[in-house]
Order: C-alpha cells, then structure tokens, then sequence
C-alpha cells in the first residue's frame, strides 16, 4: 500500500467515525418537555375528560392527575419516547380541535371533546396517547400522597383499599422531590 492510498483510507475511516458519533450526540442531547400553559391547560381538560368526577367517585382533576404527569414528562428516568408522545398528543388534541371546531380543546363542548378524542383513538399514535394518558391518571388516582396526588386518599377510600405499610416518607419517596 503506497502512502497516497494509506491517506485516503484514513480520511474515509475519519469521516465514518464521525457519522455515527454525531448520530449519538443527537440521541443523548436531552430534549427539553416541560409544558408551556396552554399545554398544560390542554392536558388538563383532556385529562378531565377522559376521567371525569362523578357523585361518589373522584376524577383526574382532584386526584391531581396533571401535576402527576407534569412530574413524569420532568423525571429524567421517564423515556424520551414516552415524554414526546404525551407532548405531540396533546398538540394532536389542540390540532384537531382548531381543524374541526375553530377553538381550543379546552373551548369546545363534551360532545365535540369525545369526537375529537375518536378521532385521535382510531390511530395507534393516539391510542398510544390515550393509553399512556390513562396510565398516568390511575397512577395519579391510586398513588400516595406523600407524591402531591391522590389527595386526602379519595381514590383509595372510593375503592375501599388499605394503604400499604411502610408508607414513604418525605425523605425516603422516589426521586425524594
């Protein structure tokens, strides 16, 4: 091998190297999720209406269903999969909701809020949303307080469940936030 083609297999090789590093670079570089307030608005009229309050039963709305999954999309443990899926859900609400009815999801009646949410379900993206959305409500719902969810333990007492022992404590809570 003469010395010109030693440089040029050299430079190939460096060029190679680099592709796959910048790749990664991307792939770590965290995204930044955090909820801007019509968001937020947005996920809590979702959420509002996937799990409404009733008589006896609590909602995702007293069981603070959206300081849950506010929680969830900052928790750098939580999946960038899972934290851009409720991020592009609820733009995908807020989307349909303008297409269809010219006004924010929050805005529009419980009948057009159903059909813009059958809208979203019959696509595996946003059954995807719902599913998770759903997950995280029943977290909110069956979670202990020490969390800031679950308040006065509603959800425990609608089900009639007994707390688990030992309980965690301020101090020995996941993440200990």
């Amino acid at each position: 091998m003469n010395r010109r083609r030693f440089l040029f297999y050299v430079g190939i090789l460096g060029i190679l190297i680099q592709i796959p590093l910048n790749a990664c670079k991307r792939a770590l570089k965290r995204m930044n999720y955090e909820f801007n307030d019509k968001e937020y608005l947005s996920l809590l009229s979702i959420l509002d209406h996937i799990l409404p309050e009733g008589i006896n039963s609590p909602g995702a709305m007293n069981s603070n269903a959206g300081y849950h999954i506010k929680n969830i999309i900052e928790d750098s443990s939580i999946s960038d999969s899972k934290k851009r899926t409720i991020k592009n859900g609820i733009r995908w609400v807020e989307d349909s909701a303008g297409r269809h009815y010219s006004s924010s999801f929050n805005e529009i009646t419980k009948e057009e809020k159903e059909k813009v949410l059958r809208e979203i379900e019959s696509f595996r993206k946003g059954k995807r949303f719902l599913s998770l959305s759903m997950a995280y409500t029943f977290e909110a719902l069956l979670g202990d307080p020490v969390y800031g969810i679950n308040e006065n333990e509603k959800g425990w007492k609608w089900l009639g469940l007994i707390a688990g022992s030992p309980r965690p404590t301020a101090e020995t809570k996941y993440l200990n936030s």
